[in-house]
């Protein structure tokens, strides 16, 4: 695999793979699909089955020559990305020639490997339907949120890719169902929630989880891109009805569309800490640091909140919005945190003010999360689970 890297030939008949991942852009993302992906990939490292994840560039390339071309990057010893080049990119949406170029040679060079599609993505749709005589795993993220033509042709995409036989339709947990284009399939789905990995800690991390536990004060972390269907305002405005004289800040990380006006409605308020865009071992200390971590989505496109089991891995509890979906199937009343009503400013306010002057409950609440977590998204039964999808 090293020296495909270096040679940059795509010698595809040179990697071991057992499943080729295909999906909208690249794991150096910052986004759900990515993180998930990435998942998978870390938290079956120690098993004897490598990767290739497929994914189109969110930059379209200038030179007509390279249409056809990518790029690899190694993630792990077994794992290989390969970046195409894009002809078309509107926001994480990629058009790539070279992305089903690359694919049909996958195909012919492994013919016993398993494909991987995550969703929504109408290209990796598109390029599984020509492929019959193997498993295809689809895991359903969420709905495609474009409307009109657009959204209707890609629903029928997905009817037409569901009635395949060698498509298993995958969901993370039994509520994607509710709301979503799934109450249509022909098939029913089966559940496996996304996987993350318990990675150890170092003594400075261990030091900076005790003193989130013993700070009077109660740390409330965001992190997402700044963008309208997160609610971040609604959480920003719950904050700052706290009384000035409760120890308490709230961090925001991440960046968007949005971030002047989030600051702007944020600037009375010193407590309120944007941090912008964190490399991976800055987030982790923000997590470390933290005791509660907000959710506010007031959109179901919010479907699952990959970032809340992140932060319960690292002990923090969760409030999250009731979108009746995946995101409180993720967060578990009274077990891992709260949630409350969509765009309830008062209902959140009256959530933190009690975490805030309650330490005691918050600190049962931040052991049950991490312990809810281990067991529900961590667990060698759930690793089982993904390495069955691909071997059954």
């Amino acid at each position: 695999m090293n020296k495909v890297l270096q040679n940059h030939h795509h010698d595809y008949e040179r990697i071991v793979a057992d499943v080729i991942l295909l999906g909208r852009v690249s794991t150096t993302i910052k986004a759900g699909i990515p993180a998930h992906v990435l998942s998978i990939i870390q938290s079956l490292s120690n098993e004897e089955i490598s990767f290739i994840n497929l994914v189109p560039s969110l930059s379209v390339t200038t030179n007509p020559l390279k249409i056809l071309g990518s790029n690899c990057r190694q993630i792990n010893a077994r794992s290989l990305e390969v970046v195409c080049n894009s002809i078309f990119t509107h926001k994480t949406l990629a058009l790539s020639l070279s992305f089903f170029y690359s694919y049909f040679k996958l195909l012919h060079s492994l013919p016993r490997a398993v494909v991987h599609v995550h969703l929504p993505d109408p290209f990796s749709i598109a390029a599984s339907l020509f492929c019959t005589k193997r498993k295809i795993v689809a895991t359903f993220h969420a709905d495609l949120l474009g409307k009109g033509l657009f959204g209707l042709l890609y629903k029928m995409l997905l009817l037409l890719f569901a009635s395949k036989n060698n498509v298993v339709f995958v969901i993370p947990t039994p509520d994607h169902i509710n709301g979503t284009s799934l109450k249509t399939l022909p098939k029913n789905p089966v559940v496996v929630p996304f996987i993350f990995t318990d990675t150890p800690l170092s003594p400075f991390q261990s030091q900076l989880v005790q003193s989130s536990y013993s700070s009077e004060a109660t740390r409330f972390l965001f992190v997402g891109r700044h963008v309208p269907y997160k609610g971040i305002d609604i959480a920003i405005k719950a904050f700052m009805k706290v009384p000035k004289s409760t120890p308490c800040e709230f961090v925001i990380v991440g960046q968007g569309p949005l971030t002047s006006c989030l600051r702007e409605l944020a600037s009375t308020d010193e407590r309120i800490v944007f941090k912008g865009l964190l490399s991976d071992s800055r987030l982790l200390q923000e997590y470390l640091r933290s005791n509660v971590f907000v959710l506010p989505s007031i959109s179901k496109a919010e479907a699952f909140g990959i970032v809340q089991v992140e932060a319960m891995l690292h002990h923090c509890l969760c409030l999250s919005s009731q979108l009746y979906n995946g995101v409180n199937f993720v967060n578990q009343d009274g077990v891992s945190g709260y949630s409350f009503p969509v765009s309830d400013v008062d209902s959140l306010f009256a959530l933190m003010y009690s975490l805030c002057t309650n330490k005691s409950h918050r600190n049962t609440l931040m052991t049950s999360a991490r312990e809810y977590s281990l067991k529900t998204f961590a667990s060698n039964d759930l690793r089982d689970s993904y390495l069955e999808l691909y071997h059954a």
